[in-house]
């Protein structure tokens, strides 16, 4: 399957070292720009679902703030528990100075 991307925002929207929010096809999906390369992921932890938007940020690590628990934004590798899931990541581009993250696949029942 050839892979989609959407249009989130402007560049100028997410400026370096800023976070944001959006949902793309029933995901929210969370999008970092760590010295000018947007990283987007999973807005919410896959331990018990808490918001990574306050999350201590360092480098491409991510932690949740409920419990501790740390991501690379790169990979979306788990890298302290609790969990043992890796957080979801999604590819990211940059045209004309628009941001695009990838569709994430929905979910069939």
């Amino acid at each position: 399957m050839a892979e989609e991307y959407v249009r989130v925002c402007s560049l100028w929207d997410l400026p370096p070292g800023e976070r944001m929010s959006t949902w793309i096809s029933g995901t929210k999906v969370m999008l970092v720009n760590i010295e000018g390369e947007i990283f987007a992921s999973d807005e919410q932890c896959p331990h018990m679902q808490c918001s990574l938007m306050t999350g201590p940020l360092k480098d491409e690590i991510i932690g949740c703030p409920c419990h501790l628990a740390a991501f690379e934004l790169r990979t979306g590798k788990v890298l302290k528990g609790p969990t043992m899931d890796d957080l979801p990541i999604y590819k990211t581009k940059i045209e004309k100075g628009d941001i695009w993250v990838e569709q994430p696949e929905m979910e069939i029942l």
